[in-house]
């Protein structure tokens, strides 16, 4: 065999070993999850679906896909689903929505999430290599196709009940509570309906020693309530209702109160669009009778009050992040300087790569607390917060920065040992 001939047949050794001429295998589509203030098991999400690859930066991956959250009734919740194309995929932009089941449970509600991940991966998919290698099956259980619209037994009324209990203890102090609630709720298109009751009771015992010996002190709060409420649709942007409520709460000195309201509301949005923006201008003109445990600091044992709330909100859930903010204001018809007004604002926003800010706030300025006890707190009232203080505002403010870097991978799913405290 001449030189030539040897360098030929090495070379054509070299490139077999090497991979050349062979089919390079199809690049997977990759991923980014962005659970904008839902609940997600994402480890779930990874191990149902492996035929695309997971990345923890959403601007590397093909697809950016939010998903977002509301209710839309007694423990049902609106998902939506907005699949945006980035880099080759730039031009793909799609939308799907889901409600959850009343009775579902969380196992069931992830599967229902993975179910229309998969039903919004699909049609990207069929335009892929990998096409061949999922299948779906559109076969209903019962071997038939089931109508469009199917009687409701219940009529879409839902009804929900639970109590709850808890107690405390150690050598200087109990407390226990008890408390326990009942909804029936019906949610259609064009009405919201609902009618509910709750009930709770608090109870504490502080003990401690001072000069004169040993002293046990008392806490005993309760509150209850019966409310009920009924909103009408008016096309995309218009809705209107009333809200009725009887209430008691010892911590805030009414034996009875009795509140009505009637509520209008606009979204200069569309109220299709509520799970990634919305836009809500909200007007209310109320009634509230109250009848007081102690005589209050304007020496009222009972009195009718009129009076009238505007606010508004707006809210983004998107790509870039999240942002609400709102504000509202009150008075008092018959003195104007009984009044109260406040704002609102939380963000998430992604700066860039892994780079996130996030900060909330709230701040209100109150002169309406008609209901306040006449007379001054004891010590043991002010230290324990046994009654409601007089107070002209009140605010609350939190943020941070998060950095996050390294593998943009997010595939593998590895719970070991995670429940373990420290972990």
């Amino acid at each position: 065999m001449s030189h030539r001939s040897k360098f030929l047949l090495f070379s054509l050794l070299y490139c077999a070993q090497a991979g050349f001429g062979q089919p390079k295998a199809p690049k997977k589509i990759s991923v980014f999850i962005d659970c904008n203030g839902v609940s997600c098991d994402e480890n779930f999400i990874r191990s149902e679906i492996r035929i695309v690859d997971f990345l923890r930066d959403q601007s590397t991956a093909d697809f950016h896909m939010l998903i977002t959250a509301r209710p839309a009734g007694t423990n049902v919740q609106k998902y939506q689903i907005i699949s945006y194309g980035q880099n080759a995929w730039a031009k793909y932009k799609d939308t799907l929505s889901f409600s959850t089941k009343p009775n579902s449970t969380k196992d069931e509600d992830r599967k229902q999430l993975v179910h229309y991940l998969k039903l919004s991966l699909a049609s990207v998919l069929a335009k892929t290599p990998f096409a061949e290698s999922f299948t779906m099956d559109m076969k209903a259980d019962t071997g038939k196709v089931a109508p469009l619209k199917r009687k409701d037994p219940w009529n879409y009324f839902v009804f929900s009940l639970g109590a709850d209990g808890e107690y405390n203890a150690d050598e200087n102090y109990k407390s226990k509570r008890a408390s326990g609630y009942l909804n029936l709720n019906r949610t259609t298109e064009k009405i919201r309906f609902g009618l509910g009751g709750y009930y709770s009771k608090y109870y504490s015992l502080y003990t401690y020693e001072d000069t004169s010996g040993t002293t046990e002190y008392e806490v005993k709060n309760g509150d209850y309530g019966i409310s009920q409420f009924l909103i009408f649709s008016l096309g995309q942007r218009f809705s209107f209702g009333y809200l009725a409520r009887y209430s008691n709460n010892t911590f805030s000195n009414f034996d009875t109160k009795l509140y009505a309201a009637a509520i209008m509301e606009l979204n200069l949005f569309r109220y299709s669009d509520i799970n990634h923006r919305s836009f809500l201008i909200r007007y209310g003109a109320d009634r509230t009778e109250y009848n007081y445990i102690d005589t209050t600091i304007y020496n009222k044992k009972s009195e009718i009050l009129w009076g009238h709330e505007a606010s508004a909100v707006i809210t983004f859930n998107q790509k870039w992040g999240s942002f609400s903010s709102g504000a509202y204001y009150r008075y008092y018809f018959h003195d104007p300087d009984l009044k109260s007004m406040g704002a609102n604002v939380s963000f998430n926003i992604r700066i860039v790569g892994g780079l996130s800010f996030f900060a909330s706030g709230l701040g209100n300025i109150v002169h309406d607390q008609v209901y306040l006890p006449k007379g001054n707190a004891t010590e043991q009232q002010v230290l324990i917060r046994q009654r409601q203080l007089k107070s002209t505002y009140n605010f609350y403010t939190s943020g941070g920065i998060s950095l996050r870097f390294g593998s943009k991978n997010n595939n593998f799913v590895n719970p070991r040992i995670s429940g373990f405290r420290g972990f």
